[in-house]
Protein backbone atom coordinates (compact mmCIF):
# COMPACT_ATOMS: atom_id res chain seq x y z
CA UNK A 1 0.00 0.00 0.00
CA UNK A 2 1.44 3.34 -1.07
CA UNK A 3 1.80 6.00 1.76
CA UNK A 4 -1.26 8.38 -0.31
CA UNK A 5 -3.43 5.01 0.67
CA UNK A 6 -2.62 4.60 4.46
CA UNK A 7 -3.28 7.89 5.00
CA UNK A 8 -6.37 7.59 3.43
CA UNK A 9 -7.89 4.35 5.47
CA UNK A 10 -6.40 6.18 8.72
CA UNK A 11 -8.32 9.32 7.68
CA UNK A 12 -11.73 7.29 7.24
CA UNK A 13 -10.84 5.41 10.53
CA UNK A 14 -11.04 8.99 11.94
CA UNK A 15 -13.99 9.74 10.77
CA UNK A 16 -15.93 6.77 11.81
CA UNK A 17 -14.56 6.90 15.56
CA UNK A 18 -15.29 10.47 15.62
CA UNK A 19 -18.78 9.76 14.24
CA UNK A 20 -19.34 7.47 16.73
CA UNK A 21 -18.21 9.55 19.65
CA UNK A 22 -20.85 12.15 18.97
CA UNK A 23 -23.23 9.47 18.99
CA UNK A 24 -22.33 8.75 22.36
CA UNK A 25 -22.61 12.27 23.01
CA UNK A 26 -25.79 12.93 21.91
CA UNK A 27 -27.35 9.64 23.65
CA UNK A 28 -26.01 10.72 27.18
CA UNK A 29 -27.48 14.46 26.39
CA UNK A 30 -30.88 12.65 25.83
CA UNK A 31 -30.63 10.37 28.71
CA UNK A 32 -29.77 13.70 31.17
CA UNK A 33 -32.48 15.55 30.23
CA UNK A 34 -34.84 12.95 30.68
CA UNK A 35 -33.38 12.86 34.49
CA UNK A 36 -34.12 16.27 35.16
CA UNK A 37 -37.09 16.10 33.52
CA UNK A 38 -38.06 13.60 36.43
CA UNK A 39 -36.78 15.63 39.13
CA UNK A 40 -37.52 19.15 37.87
CA UNK A 41 -34.68 20.40 37.36
CA UNK A 42 -33.27 22.92 34.62
CA UNK A 43 -30.95 22.79 31.76
CA UNK A 44 -29.23 26.10 33.00
CA UNK A 45 -27.46 23.73 36.36
CA UNK A 46 -25.13 22.77 34.19
CA UNK A 47 -24.67 19.33 36.35
CA UNK A 48 -26.22 16.18 36.46
CA UNK A 49 -28.97 15.90 38.30
CA UNK A 50 -29.91 12.52 40.49
CA UNK A 51 -33.39 11.71 40.91
CA UNK A 52 -34.50 11.96 44.43
CA UNK A 53 -36.41 9.01 46.49
CA UNK A 54 -40.30 9.89 47.26
CA UNK A 55 -41.24 11.46 50.01
CA UNK A 56 -43.02 9.18 52.84
CA UNK A 57 -46.77 9.21 52.79
CA UNK A 58 -46.63 8.91 56.59
CA UNK A 59 -44.78 10.18 59.07
CA UNK A 60 -41.41 8.13 59.97
CA UNK A 61 -42.54 6.87 63.27
CA UNK A 62 -45.45 5.79 62.01
CA UNK A 63 -43.73 3.73 59.69
CA UNK A 64 -44.19 -0.60 60.30
CA UNK A 65 -41.48 -2.54 59.09
CA UNK A 66 -42.14 -4.72 56.66
CA UNK A 67 -41.29 -7.94 58.64
CA UNK A 68 -43.07 -7.25 61.10
CA UNK A 69 -46.52 -8.81 61.64
CA UNK A 70 -49.72 -7.02 61.10
CA UNK A 71 -52.04 -7.44 63.81
CA UNK A 72 -54.92 -9.20 63.26
CA UNK A 73 -58.27 -8.86 64.84
CA UNK A 74 -59.00 -11.46 66.82
CA UNK A 75 -62.52 -13.30 65.69
CA UNK A 76 -65.32 -12.33 67.60
CA UNK A 77 -67.20 -15.41 69.28
CA UNK A 78 -70.69 -15.03 69.75
CA UNK A 79 -71.28 -15.98 73.83
CA UNK A 80 -74.17 -17.69 74.27
CA UNK A 81 -75.62 -18.34 77.88
CA UNK A 82 -77.47 -21.57 78.79
CA UNK A 83 -81.08 -21.89 77.64
CA UNK A 84 -83.73 -22.51 80.50
CA UNK A 85 -81.56 -22.87 83.24
CA UNK A 86 -83.22 -22.81 86.72
CA UNK A 87 -82.76 -21.33 89.82
CA UNK A 88 -81.84 -25.21 91.45
CA UNK A 89 -79.76 -25.57 88.57
CA UNK A 90 -77.20 -22.73 89.43
CA UNK A 91 -77.78 -23.40 92.87
CA UNK A 92 -76.21 -26.62 92.38
CA UNK A 93 -73.64 -26.18 90.79
CA UNK A 94 -72.59 -23.30 93.04
CA UNK A 95 -72.50 -25.75 96.05
CA UNK A 96 -70.03 -27.86 94.44
CA UNK A 97 -67.78 -24.97 94.02
CA UNK A 98 -67.54 -24.01 90.84
CA UNK A 99 -68.21 -21.00 91.28
CA UNK A 100 -67.39 -19.41 87.62
CA UNK A 101 -69.60 -22.08 86.32
CA UNK A 102 -71.95 -21.17 88.40
CA UNK A 103 -72.04 -17.55 87.14
CA UNK A 104 -72.68 -18.67 84.16
CA UNK A 105 -75.81 -20.29 84.84
CA UNK A 106 -76.60 -17.68 87.10
CA UNK A 107 -76.59 -14.92 84.21
CA UNK A 108 -78.18 -16.76 82.21
CA UNK A 109 -81.26 -17.30 84.92
CA UNK A 110 -81.21 -13.98 85.90
CA UNK A 111 -81.96 -12.62 82.22
CA UNK A 112 -84.89 -15.27 81.98
CA UNK A 113 -85.75 -13.86 84.95
CA UNK A 114 -84.35 -10.25 86.03
CA UNK A 115 -87.43 -9.67 88.48
CA UNK A 116 -86.17 -11.61 90.88
CA UNK A 117 -83.37 -9.69 93.09
CA UNK A 118 -82.05 -13.67 94.23
CA UNK A 119 -80.72 -14.41 90.55
CA UNK A 120 -78.87 -11.01 90.63
CA UNK A 121 -77.52 -11.51 93.86
CA UNK A 122 -76.19 -15.49 93.87
CA UNK A 123 -74.75 -14.02 90.29
CA UNK A 124 -72.95 -11.36 92.84
CA UNK A 125 -71.84 -14.17 95.32
CA UNK A 126 -70.72 -16.57 92.15
CA UNK A 127 -68.32 -13.92 91.06
CA UNK A 128 -66.93 -12.64 94.06
CA UNK A 129 -66.01 -16.40 95.05
CA UNK A 130 -64.72 -16.66 91.68
CA UNK A 131 -62.37 -13.49 92.40
CA UNK A 132 -64.64 -10.96 89.90
CA UNK A 133 -64.71 -8.01 92.41
CA UNK A 134 -66.35 -6.07 89.95
CA UNK A 135 -68.34 -7.82 88.34
CA UNK A 136 -69.72 -8.84 91.60
CA UNK A 137 -70.47 -5.68 92.63
CA UNK A 138 -72.19 -4.92 89.36
CA UNK A 139 -74.54 -7.66 89.82
CA UNK A 140 -75.34 -6.93 93.78
CA UNK A 141 -75.61 -3.28 92.79
CA UNK A 142 -78.37 -5.04 90.05
CA UNK A 143 -80.08 -6.77 93.18
CA UNK A 144 -80.79 -3.61 94.67
CA UNK A 145 -82.41 -1.85 91.98
CA UNK A 146 -84.77 -4.56 91.85
CA UNK A 147 -85.10 -4.36 95.81
CA UNK A 148 -83.54 -1.65 98.03
CA UNK A 149 -84.54 -3.50 101.29
CA UNK A 150 -82.52 -6.85 99.57
CA UNK A 151 -80.30 -6.66 103.25
CA UNK A 152 -77.92 -9.39 102.15
CA UNK A 153 -77.16 -7.46 99.02
CA UNK A 154 -76.26 -4.62 101.21
CA UNK A 155 -74.26 -6.29 103.68
CA UNK A 156 -71.99 -8.40 101.12
CA UNK A 157 -71.80 -5.64 98.33
CA UNK A 158 -70.02 -3.75 101.40
CA UNK A 159 -67.74 -6.84 102.05
CA UNK A 160 -67.03 -6.75 98.33
CA UNK A 161 -66.31 -2.90 98.24
CA UNK A 162 -64.17 -3.30 101.61
CA UNK A 163 -62.26 -5.77 99.70
CA UNK A 164 -61.64 -3.60 97.00
CA UNK A 165 -60.53 -0.97 99.28
CA UNK A 166 -63.92 1.35 98.97
CA UNK A 167 -64.19 2.10 102.67
CA UNK A 168 -66.16 5.09 101.95
CA UNK A 169 -68.74 3.57 99.39
CA UNK A 170 -68.69 0.11 101.82
CA UNK A 171 -69.90 2.51 104.77
CA UNK A 172 -73.07 3.52 103.10
CA UNK A 173 -74.34 0.32 102.15
CA UNK A 174 -73.10 -1.35 105.81
CA UNK A 175 -75.52 1.91 107.80
CA UNK A 176 -78.53 0.42 105.24
CA UNK A 177 -78.10 -2.77 106.82
CA UNK A 178 -78.09 -2.10 110.38
CA UNK A 179 -81.17 0.60 109.66
CA UNK A 180 -82.96 -1.97 108.18
CA UNK A 181 -82.03 -4.80 110.50
CA UNK A 182 -80.53 -3.28 113.83
CA UNK A 183 -80.61 -6.58 115.37
CA UNK A 184 -77.85 -7.98 112.75
CA UNK A 185 -75.05 -8.94 114.60
CA UNK A 186 -73.15 -9.36 110.93
CA UNK A 187 -74.52 -6.08 110.01
CA UNK A 188 -72.83 -4.25 112.65
CA UNK A 189 -69.60 -5.86 112.52
CA UNK A 190 -69.11 -4.89 108.53
CA UNK A 191 -70.09 -1.36 109.78
CA UNK A 192 -67.08 -2.02 112.52
CA UNK A 193 -64.97 -2.96 109.98
CA UNK A 194 -65.95 0.13 107.48
CA UNK A 195 -64.87 2.49 110.16
CA UNK A 196 -62.02 0.93 110.99
CA UNK A 197 -60.72 1.17 107.67
CA UNK A 198 -61.56 4.67 107.71
CA UNK A 199 -59.76 5.20 111.17
CA UNK A 200 -62.70 6.13 112.71
CA UNK A 201 -61.68 3.83 115.89
CA UNK A 202 -64.22 4.75 118.58
CA UNK A 203 -66.81 4.58 116.18
CA UNK A 204 -65.29 0.76 115.19
CA UNK A 205 -65.16 -0.50 119.02
CA UNK A 206 -68.59 0.18 119.58
CA UNK A 207 -69.93 -1.19 116.32
CA UNK A 208 -67.98 -4.74 117.16
CA UNK A 209 -69.28 -3.97 120.63
CA UNK A 210 -73.00 -4.00 119.52
CA UNK A 211 -72.20 -6.97 117.44
CA UNK A 212 -71.01 -8.91 120.35
CA UNK A 213 -73.67 -8.03 122.54
CA UNK A 214 -76.33 -9.30 119.89
CA UNK A 215 -73.82 -12.78 119.51
CA UNK A 216 -71.62 -13.36 122.22
CA UNK A 217 -69.88 -15.80 120.58
CA UNK A 218 -68.80 -14.32 117.17
CA UNK A 219 -65.51 -15.02 116.84
CA UNK A 220 -64.65 -12.58 113.51
CA UNK A 221 -65.81 -10.06 115.74
CA UNK A 222 -63.79 -10.42 118.55
CA UNK A 223 -60.76 -11.25 115.88
CA UNK A 224 -61.34 -7.98 114.18
CA UNK A 225 -61.45 -5.97 117.45
CA UNK A 226 -57.90 -7.56 118.43
CA UNK A 227 -56.83 -6.68 114.83
CA UNK A 228 -57.97 -3.22 115.27
CA UNK A 229 -56.21 -3.14 118.49
CA UNK A 230 -53.08 -4.37 116.74
CA UNK A 231 -53.16 -1.82 114.13
CA UNK A 232 -53.70 0.79 116.93
CA UNK A 233 -50.29 -0.06 118.98
CA UNK A 234 -53.15 -1.29 121.39
CA UNK A 235 -51.47 -4.98 121.90
CA UNK A 236 -52.25 -5.50 125.88
CA UNK A 237 -56.00 -5.02 124.64
CA UNK A 238 -56.19 -6.99 122.08
CA UNK A 239 -54.73 -10.03 123.83
CA UNK A 240 -58.58 -10.93 125.62
CA UNK A 241 -60.55 -10.87 122.28
CA UNK A 242 -58.15 -12.72 120.40
CA UNK A 243 -57.69 -15.53 123.29
CA UNK A 244 -61.28 -15.83 123.15
CA UNK A 245 -61.55 -15.85 119.81
CA UNK A 246 -58.99 -18.47 119.40
CA UNK A 247 -60.89 -20.46 122.14
CA UNK A 248 -64.11 -20.58 120.14
CA UNK A 249 -62.34 -20.93 116.67
CA UNK A 250 -58.86 -22.87 117.41
CA UNK A 251 -58.78 -23.58 113.87
CA UNK A 252 -59.08 -20.67 112.43
CA UNK A 253 -55.37 -20.04 110.96
CA UNK A 254 -56.19 -15.96 111.08
CA UNK A 255 -57.13 -15.78 114.34
CA UNK A 256 -54.38 -18.05 115.79
CA UNK A 257 -51.91 -15.86 113.68
CA UNK A 258 -53.30 -12.09 115.05
CA UNK A 259 -53.05 -13.93 118.73
CA UNK A 260 -49.36 -14.61 117.69
CA UNK A 261 -48.58 -10.97 116.76
CA UNK A 262 -49.98 -9.32 120.11
CA UNK A 263 -48.47 -11.89 122.12
CA UNK A 264 -45.25 -11.20 120.43
CA UNK A 265 -45.27 -7.45 120.74
CA UNK A 266 -46.56 -7.90 124.60
CA UNK A 267 -43.02 -9.87 124.85
CA UNK A 268 -44.77 -13.21 125.42
CA UNK A 269 -42.91 -15.21 123.16
CA UNK A 270 -43.09 -18.03 124.14
CA UNK A 271 -47.18 -18.17 123.72
CA UNK A 272 -46.26 -16.55 120.56
CA UNK A 273 -44.86 -19.69 119.23
CA UNK A 274 -47.38 -21.90 120.53
CA UNK A 275 -50.26 -19.52 118.36
CA UNK A 276 -47.93 -19.01 115.32
CA UNK A 277 -47.88 -23.14 115.42
CA UNK A 278 -51.06 -23.44 115.32
CA UNK A 279 -51.80 -21.28 113.34
CA UNK A 280 -49.47 -23.48 110.93
CA UNK A 281 -51.52 -26.94 111.72
CA UNK A 282 -54.77 -25.26 110.91
CA UNK A 283 -53.14 -24.05 107.43
CA UNK A 284 -49.94 -25.69 106.97
CA UNK A 285 -49.73 -22.84 103.59
CA UNK A 286 -50.25 -19.72 105.87
CA UNK A 287 -47.05 -17.83 105.14
CA UNK A 288 -47.22 -15.31 106.85
CA UNK A 289 -47.65 -17.49 110.37
CA UNK A 290 -44.50 -19.22 109.07
CA UNK A 291 -42.48 -16.22 108.90
CA UNK A 292 -43.38 -15.08 111.80
CA UNK A 293 -42.35 -18.18 113.56
CA UNK A 294 -38.78 -18.37 112.31
CA UNK A 295 -38.32 -15.41 113.08
CA UNK A 296 -39.65 -15.54 116.87
CA UNK A 297 -38.50 -19.31 117.49
CA UNK A 298 -35.03 -18.51 117.82
CA UNK A 299 -35.42 -15.10 120.32
CA UNK A 300 -36.89 -17.41 122.94
CA UNK A 301 -34.31 -18.66 124.51
CA UNK A 302 -32.24 -15.71 124.23
CA UNK A 303 -34.65 -13.66 125.66
CA UNK A 304 -36.17 -13.28 129.36
CA UNK A 305 -40.16 -13.94 128.94
CA UNK A 306 -42.31 -12.06 131.24
CA UNK A 307 -44.39 -14.51 133.79
CA UNK A 308 -46.35 -16.99 131.70
CA UNK A 309 -49.83 -15.75 130.37
CA UNK A 310 -53.13 -17.60 131.27
CA UNK A 311 -54.84 -17.13 127.62
CA UNK A 312 -57.76 -19.36 129.23
CA UNK A 313 -58.10 -16.61 132.12
CA UNK A 314 -57.79 -13.85 129.68
CA UNK A 315 -60.46 -15.41 127.04
CA UNK A 316 -62.96 -16.12 130.22
CA UNK A 317 -62.37 -12.58 131.35
CA UNK A 318 -63.52 -11.00 127.86
CA UNK A 319 -66.72 -12.72 127.72
CA UNK A 320 -67.62 -12.01 131.20
CA UNK A 321 -66.42 -7.89 129.75
CA UNK A 322 -69.45 -9.23 126.98
CA UNK A 323 -72.09 -9.99 129.31
CA UNK A 324 -71.44 -6.83 131.21
CA UNK A 325 -71.84 -4.98 127.92
CA UNK A 326 -75.24 -6.50 127.44
CA UNK A 327 -76.19 -5.62 130.57
CA UNK A 328 -75.44 -2.08 130.18
CA UNK A 329 -77.45 -2.04 126.74
CA UNK A 330 -80.52 -3.59 128.39
CA UNK A 331 -80.78 -0.77 130.80
CA UNK A 332 -80.48 1.80 127.88
CA UNK A 333 -83.25 0.15 126.31
CA UNK A 334 -85.34 -0.14 129.81
CA UNK A 335 -84.20 3.99 129.78
CA UNK A 336 -85.87 4.46 126.03
CA UNK A 337 -89.13 2.92 126.88
CA UNK A 338 -89.65 5.04 130.38
CA UNK A 339 -88.84 7.86 128.08
CA UNK A 340 -91.85 10.00 126.96
CA UNK A 341 -92.08 11.03 123.45
CA UNK A 342 -92.31 14.68 124.85
CA UNK A 343 -89.08 14.82 126.95
CA UNK A 344 -87.34 13.03 123.73
CA UNK A 345 -89.23 16.06 121.76
CA UNK A 346 -87.63 18.70 124.02
CA UNK A 347 -84.21 16.92 124.42
CA UNK A 348 -84.12 17.13 120.19
CA UNK A 349 -85.72 20.41 119.62
CA UNK A 350 -84.12 22.29 122.40
CA UNK A 351 -87.58 23.14 124.11
CA UNK A 352 -88.00 23.30 127.83
CA UNK A 353 -92.00 21.73 127.47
Amino acid sequence: MTGKQQGNVRTKRALVIFGVLVALGIAACDVERKDRAQVGGSESQGMRTVAAAPAPSVEPGAVVPVSDPQPVEPPVVERRLPENVTYSDAEKVFRSGDYAGAALLFEAYAQRRPENPWGHYMLGISLWRAGDHEGAAAALRRTLEVDSTHTKGLLNLARVLLEQGKASDALEYAEKVVTLEPESGQGWRVLGNAHADLGMVDEAVSDYRRALVLDHRDAWTMNNLGLLMIREGRYEEALPPLARATELRPDVAVFQNNLGVALERTGHLAEAVVAFRAALDANPDYAKARVSLERVEPKVAQTTSPEPLDLTRLAGTFAEEIERWKQMAQEEQEQQKTVGPETVMGEVTGQDG
